[in-house]
């Protein structure tokens, strides 16, 4: 039987949101995930979907709050 796989999908920003990001704190989505990670420690990699064109990849996010993410099919920023 295949294990759950559980992806966390994206959301869109607004053109206000775009003008005030903090783009040295931007996640880069990847389609491969990180070599290397470790249980408990935050930040954590976890596969995100694109909402604007559906490309699938991993990327560091938060726990607290959500991340700014940058597609790498796409160039568009989205929530996740």
């Amino acid at each position: 039987m295949a294990s759950e796989i559980k992806v966390k999908v994206g959301r869109e920003m607004s053109t206000e949101e775009r003008t005030n990001i903090d783009r040295s704190k931007m996640a880069v989505l990847h389609p491969m995930p990180p070599k290397k990670s470790v249980e408990g420690q935050y930040p954590y990699s976890d596969y995100v979907i694109c909402p604007y064109c559906g490309a699938g990849g991993y990327a560091w996010l938060e726990s607290e709050y959500y991340v700014t993410v940058y597609c790498c099919c796409c160039p568009e920023i989205f929530w996740a």
